[in-house]
C-alpha cells in the first residue's frame, strides 16, 4: 500500500514540475480543487565548481505576512529522506506537518489522490524551505559519478552554499529571521550548517544570513543515544524486567572514538554566540529516546531559567518543558512517537508558534 502512495506521490511532483513557468511558482495541483491558495516555488539550484550537484527544493511562502515573518529551511532525518518519503509517513499519520496540505484518506479507486488544508500547517506564521538533501536524495541529482561520493561535512557545506544561492535569488527575504529545522537524523547536521553559517557571517561571506536560532525534533547528537532504547523500552512496558537484566550483563554499548559523529560541541559553540534553540522529542519515541536527549543537554551544564514544568494545550498537559539562560528551550510533546510533529501535529503547531513568537511555552 505505501508503495503505491509513493508512486502517487510522484505523479503529483512530476505534475508539478511540468506546470512550473519561468519563476517557477506553482498555480494548481492535481487533487486540489481551484487556485493554490499558498505562494508554491520549485527549483533546481546547482551547486558545486561546475554545478555538479543539483539540490531541489519546494518553497512555501508564510500564509500571514512572508515581508516580516520567519524563514525556516526544513531538513528531512534519514540520512538520505525526501519530502517524497515524508509525504507517505504522513498519509499513513493522516496530516502533512509542517506543510499545508493532507491527503485525504479513502480506499484507493485508481484515480489520483486528494487534498485538504492542513489546519496546523507551520507554513501558516513562517516561510519554510523544503530541501532534498544530500544529493541522490528525493529528485536531487548530480552530473557525475564522483559529486555522489561525500561526507557529512560536505552535504552541510552544500547546504550553505543553497542558502546562499537562494538568498541571491530572493533579496526580499534576506533580512527576515531566518531558522534551521528538522528531526531525526538532521539533528546530526543542522547545528554543523549553523556553524558555517555564523563562521561564513562573521567573514563577510554575502549574502548574510540572519541566521536567529535553530529547531529540532526527536533529534540525533552522539552515537551512544542507541544504548538507551533498552531502558525506555522497560520504562515503556515493552520487554520484561528479567529481559532487561539479561541484555545489562550481554548488550555491548557502541564504543564508537567520538570525532564528528558528536555534535554536541556545536551545540555549545552556537549558545555561546547568543543563537536560540528549540530542542524537542516525542515522549513515545523508541529511535531517539527523550532520555539520551536531557542527557546530553544536561551535559552542556546550562543554568536553567524556567525549570520542568508541564505546558498545556485546551486546559491539558501537552507535555513538559524547560528553559535555560543560553536561550535552549527543551520540550517533550505527550504521545508523540520519533516524528512528533506527525503524530501530534496541533500540539507541535502551538509549540512552533509560541517559540517563534519568543513566548514562553
Amino acid at each position: 500500500m505505501e508503495k503505491l502512495l509513493l508512486k502517487l506521490c510522484v505523479l503529483v511532483l512530476l505534475h508539478l514540475l511540468q506546470r512550473t513557468d519561468s519563476h517557477y511558482k506553482v498555480d494548481y495541483l492535481l487533487g486540489l480543487p481551484g487556485r493554490l491558495p499558498f505562494h508554491l516555488e520549485i527549483r533546481y539550484v546547482g551547486i558545486g565548481k561546475d554545478e555538479e550537484v543539483q539540490l531541489f527544493y519546494y518553497f512555501l511562502q508564510s500564509e500571514s505576512n512572508p515581508i516580516t515573518d520567519p524563514l525556516l529551511i526544513w531538513l528531512s532525518g534519514g540520512p538520505d529522506c525526501s519530502f517524497v518519503i515524508a509525504i507517505v509517513n504522513e498519509i499513513v499519520k493522516k496530516f502533512s506537518c509542517p506543510g499545508p496540505l493532507r491527503f485525504v484518506e479513502q480506499v484507493y479507486n485508481g484515480s489520483m489522490p486528494s487534498f485538504v488544508l492542513n489546519p496546523h500547517a507551520w507554513t501558516k506564521i513562517a516561510s519554510v524551505i523544503f530541501l532534498d538533501q544530500p544529493v541522490n536524495t528525493g529528485f536531487s541529482y548530480a552530473t557525475n559519478s564522483a559529486a555522489y561520493k561525500y561526507t557529512n561535512v560536505q552535504a552541510c557545506e552544500y547546504v550553505y552554499e543553497f542558502l546562499r544561492k537562494w538568498l541571491s535569488d530572493h533579496p526580499q527575504f534576506i533580512s527576515n529571521p531566518f531558522y534551521i529545522s528538522g528531526n531525526s537524523f538532521a539533528g546530526m547536521i543542522v547545528p554543523v550548517i549553523a556553524q558555517y553559517i555564523s563562521n561564513g557571517n562573521a567573514a563577510g561571506k554575502e549574502p548574510l544570513i540572519n541566521l536567529q536560532g535553530y529547531l529540532l525534533g526527536n533529534p540525533a547528537a552522539f552515537l551512544g543515544e542507541f544504548n538507551y532504547r533498552i531502558p525506555f523500552s522497560l520504562g515503556m512496558g515493552l520487554i520484561p524486567d528479567e529481559l532487561y537484566k539479561s541484555l545489562e550483563k550481554n548488550y555491548y554499548p557502541h564504543n564508537y572514538t567520538i570525532t564528528v559523529h558528536n555534535v554536541i560541541p556545536y551545540h555549545a559553540n552556537l549558545s555561546i554566540k547568543g543563537y536560540r534553540s528549540l530542542i524537542y522529542s516525542g515522549d513515545h519515541d523508541l529511535m531517539v529516546p527523550f532520555q539520551s536527549t536531557q542527557v546530553w543537554i544536561k551535559s552542556l551544564n546550562y543554568s536553567i531559567e524556567d525549570d520542568w514544568r508541564p505546558w498545556n494545550l485546551h486546559n491539558q498537559v501537552a507535555g513538559y518543558t524547560r528553559s535555560y539562560y543560553n536561550k535552549m528551550t527543551y520540550a517533550t510533546v505527550k504521545g508523540g512517537g520519533h516524528t512528533a510533529c506527525t503524530d501530534k501535529p496541533e500540539e507541535c503547531f502551538v509549540m512552533f508558534k509560541r517559540w517563534i513568537s519568543h513566548d514562553s511555552l
